[in-house]
Formats: structure tokens, sequence, C-alpha cells
């Protein structure tokens, strides 16, 4: 599921070309080595019925893929109704396919421009137990990138861009 939000396109079949195929198909294009070992690890894993090809330079995989998972928006089934191994592994991967992990200083940033997705990713992370902040970007088209950092092993986090007011604070007697 992660993978297909973060680099799938996911396409519907013409009916007259089903036969005994899924409605929907997830296409991934890669060039870097450990995202193409991933896909085929995962594919392999799930036991989901894959093709793999290459064309300039670049590995494809099509991938069949139930109905359930033939869209770019996380369910909130990942906070609800996952397990804390579960959500660790969650934290892990997302890193993985729409984020780095810089292990110098323990951070994992995952980056997404669909809202509900950070506001998910963060609520797995920081059901774990983590500490996590999100701050938003705009991209170069105008569009609000979001960036959810995830501190492994910090008990405190701090925050960019809040606005600072002064008011009084009045006591009713």
């Amino acid at each position: 599921m992660l993978a297909v939000s973060a680099d799938g396109s996911i396409i519907k079949r013409p009916k007259n070309r089903r036969k005994n195929l899924t409605e929907y198909y997830v296409q991934f294009g890669f060039n870097k080595e450990r995202k193409i070992k991933r896909c085929r690890d995962l594919c392999i894993r799930m036991n989901l019925r894959y093709k793999e090809y290459q064309y300039s330079n670049n590995t494809y995989f099509r991938v069949d893929i139930p109905e359930l998972f033939a869209s770019k928006l996380l369910s909130w089934d990942m906070v609800l109704n996952t397990s804390v191994s579960q959500k660790h592994f969650i934290v892990n991967e997302v890193a993985k396919w729409d984020g780095t992990e810089r292990k110098d200083c323990k951070i994992h940033m995952y980056y997404t421009v669909i809202k509900q997705n950070a506001e998910i990713i963060q609520t797995v992370a920081s059901t774990c137990g983590y500490k996590t902040s999100v701050t938003t970007r705009l991209t170069e088209t105008g569009k609000i990138f979001y960036i959810v950092r995830i501190m492994l092993g910090k008990n405190s986090a701090g925050t960019q861009q809040i606005e600072r007011n002064k008011k009084r604070y009045h006591t009713q007697e």
C-alpha cells in the first residue's frame, strides 16, 4: 500500500482485457536498485501476480492488486486495525518509498502532497511512541507539500511555523 501510494500508477483494466486478472493493476518504474529489489521482494512475499520488464534503463513492474489497494490515499485502518509491530513496520517502510532515513541523527522523513496521508503516518508513528512533527512547504507549482519528521529515540520534538501571539490573560474574580 505504501509503495502504491508513493510510486505507483493505478490503472483500471478495460472489461474485455480482464479474463482471470484483477480489475486494477499498478505500474511502477524504477532505476534505483534498492527499489527494484524491494518491489520484487514484496511481490513475492505477498504472493502477488506481477510482470517485470526492462525499458530504457528502467525496470518496470505491472502488479495485479485488489480493488481495496487501488488508491493513493492511505487508509485510517493503518492506525485503527494494526498491531504495534505492524505500525513499526509501517514507520520503517514509509521512509524507504516516499521518504528518507537519516541514520546519523535517527530521523525518518516522509514526504507527500496528500494531507490525510501525512496525518495517518504521523499518527502511526506517534502511537509507536515516536515524537513527530509536520511542516509544510509550497512546491514550485503552488501545491502544499507535507513533511512528516519521525524522531527515533527522542523524547521531545520541536516545531516550525508556529505563529506566536502575546495575549494578556485576565482572570475573573
